[in-house]
């Protein structure tokens, strides 16, 4: 499996409402028939020791494989980049990584 992490550094301007209610609704719609398993969100309160987080957000989506994320970022990718304006201007950073357990 292969796990893409999407970070959203603290910034100025996070609509959780719109992220929650449309953003998020819309990638698994798009994602799930091409092989998203699934997609978990984090909302950050701190770091460790109670210090601010760097981040505002994390989200995890779960794909079967690699051609699945290909799929899905071939056939829909410049479409759910372009909703990021629309709940935050934060820098994002994302990661993908293979599951080891």
């Amino acid at each position: 499996m292969i796990r893409v992490t999407v970070l959203y550094s603290a910034s100025s301007r996070f609509d959780w409402d719109y992220y929650l209610s449309t953003h998020t609704p819309m990638v698994e719609r798009l994602g799930k028939p091409l092989g998203l398993i699934s997609l978990t969100v984090d909302r950050c309160v701190s770091s460790l020791g109670g210090a601010p987080s760097p981040y505002v957000c994390i989200a995890q989506l779960l794909f079967q494989d690699e051609a699945a994320l290909g799929a899905m970022l071939g056939q829909h990718g410049g479409e759910i980049l372009a909703d990021i304006p629309n709940y935050t201007d934060a820098a994002t950073s994302m990661v993908v990584s293979a599951v080891a357990q």
